[in-house]
């Protein structure tokens, strides 16, 4: 091995060594603590109701909320679509 060679190599060998030496809080960004917090307990459950029920074989359904008609129809893609 050259003379270059065995610098190169023991001033590797030097910065590795500082490095294996550093503490591993050092290398690594400060990390974030979370909290968790307990979910709110609502008082009513939620209500699953079939879609059938609503359309009953239709396409489409025409839905009264506060006075307002809001459209409910299938897509040929069979996705839902709700429009007021």
């Amino acid at each position: 091995m050259d003379r270059d060679a065995l610098d190169f190599h023991r001033s590797a060998a030097h910065s590795n060594a500082a490095v294996d030496q550093m503490p591993i809080s050092d290398h690594r960004p400060p990390q974030r603590r979370l909290e968790l917090r307990p979910r709110e307990v609502t008082a009513r459950a939620v209500q699953t109701v079939a879609l059938n029920s609503i359309l009953k074989g239709a396409r489409e359904a025409i839905i009264d909320f506060d006075g307002a008609a809001y459209r409910l129809r299938i897509t040929r893609n069979h996705r839902l679509i709700l429009t007021k």
